[in-house]
């Protein structure tokens, strides 16, 4: 048993050990507040707190009660029943236009820009000039005579071929070379525009190339232009789309169309129309066409004079241009229909042949649907003459006048097709 002096010096020792451990952990929590307060300096003033002033919005004070005594005034609150609404104040004035400068929503999608066309191809130089040449038809000897005879005094230098005549520098001047050797022979009468008798034409006829064939024994078969480019190589041309716009300034043409998409193209006029084996070439709607002339044809083999009219024409298609005839019949000219109040329906009459004192004439009309209709007649000659025939349009009616007869109506529509009884 260990004595009571004992005991109690082993129960304070722990509390002696205790002490200093207190001790150093309350310096070290003051150190640590120490550092983390903000840094002051005496020698410098330090900011005032400024108090905060009191809210200046009034208050809202409670409505006063209403006086029981006051009475409502009766005209402030009933209102004028005899006033009417402004008509003008709740409608927007039409006169008025949006602002040019106030700028678009820029919430709202802007509209779509247009797409502008695609611009046209070039077209294609023309320094080169035209490259002029012949088809002809005949032993090879007499083919480069009649070339030689042709040839313009510009040079084949650089040729693509064997069937060039030289060049020219324009269009228009190799337009006149066909001119020159389109034809060979007196000049045929042209027919007339306004109405007027045409006597019958019985002379000869010009021969496609002339010389060519009467002094080298060369048949022409085809006149050509070709597009030259500056080292003699071939280039595409771009045609103008009226025959107008190609006619030599010194040659009487008259810009024609064929009523057929093509017809066979003939070398000499005859007192009938050859069978189509024996054509040359063809003419086809899609080129060019003009009318030089015409020319009768007749016969006696039946016992009366039958005599059947030509048209002596020069047909472009393509690069090719053809020197030929082609019945009356198949050739209108394009400025010679007659309309009425617009552009359609629209007619023209040719003078198509004899049958004894008669002669034949043929309407030709072009609806307002687009077709093309035909309708033959015959009318009495005037000293041996077609008669001088009057067209004119009325509505869907052609009227048809005639010197010593009663006018003739045609309705102007699919029955012209019909045939005559």
């Amino acid at each position: 048993m260990l004595p009571i002096a004992r005991l109690r010096r082993l129960a304070l020792a722990p509390l002696r050990l205790l002490g200093p451990c207190l001790t150093l952990a309350v310096i070290a929590l003051v150190s640590a507040r120490a550092s983390t307060a903000p840094t002051t300096h005496p020698d410098e003033p330090q900011p005032t707190a400024v108090p905060e002033k009191p809210s200046s919005v009034p208050k809202a004070r409670p409505d006063p009660k209403p006086d029981p005594k006051a009475k409502p005034d009766p005209k402030a609150s009933k209102p004028d029943p005899k006033a009417k609404p402004d008509p003008k104040a709740s409608k927007p004035d039409p006169k008025t236009k949006p602002d040019p400068k106030a700028k678009p929503d820029p919430k709202e999608p802007a509209p779509p820009v247009p797409t502008p066309p695609p611009a046209p191809p070039a077209a294609p130089s023309t320094a080169g000039g035209y490259w002029l040449g012949a088809r002809l038809l005949g032993a090879a000897s007499a083919q480069a005579l009649a070339l030689a005879d042709m040839s313009s005094g510009t040079g084949t230098d650089n040729a693509p071929d064997g069937a060039v005549a030289g060049h020219a520098a324009t269009v228009q001047e190799a337009m006149v070379w066909v001119a020159r050797w389109a034809f060979g022979g007196p000049a045929l009468p042209l027919p007339d525009l306004a109405p007027a008798a045409s006597p019958l034409h019985l002379g000869p006829a010009p021969v496609p190339g002339g010389p060519l064939f009467t002094t080298r024994g060369a048949l022409l078969h085809a006149l050509t232009i070709r597009g030259r480019n500056l080292d003699g190589s071939l280039r595409a041309i771009r045609w103008p789309t009226t025959a107008a716009e190609l006619t030599p300034p010194d040659q009487k043409w008259l810009p024609a169309v064929l009523l057929a998409e093509r017809a066979p193209l003939f070398a000499a006029p005859a007192a009938h129309v050859p069978p189509a084996a024996e054509r040359f070439a063809f003419a086809r709607r899609s080129g060019s066409l003009w009318l030089l002339g015409h020319v009768d044809r007749c016969s006696g083999a039946t016992g009366e004079r039958v005599c059947l009219r030509w048209a002596q024409v020069l047909a472009r298609h393509g690069d090719e241009f053809h020197a030929g005839y082609l019945p009356a019949a198949q050739v209108a000219l394009v400025d010679n229909w007659k309309r009425g109040a617009g552009a359609a329906p629209r007619a023209q009459l040719l003078a198509s042949g004899t049958i004894g004192a008669r002669a034949q004439f043929l309407l030709v009309a072009r609806t307002r649907d687009g077709g093309l209709h035909r309708r033959s007649f015959t009318a009495p000659m005037t000293d041996d003459a077609y008669p001088a025939a009057k067209l004119r349009i009325e509505g869907e009616w052609a009227i048809v006048e005639l010197p010593g007869a009663a006018p003739q109506r045609f309705a102007l529509d699919a029955s012209l097709d019909a045939r005559a009884r």
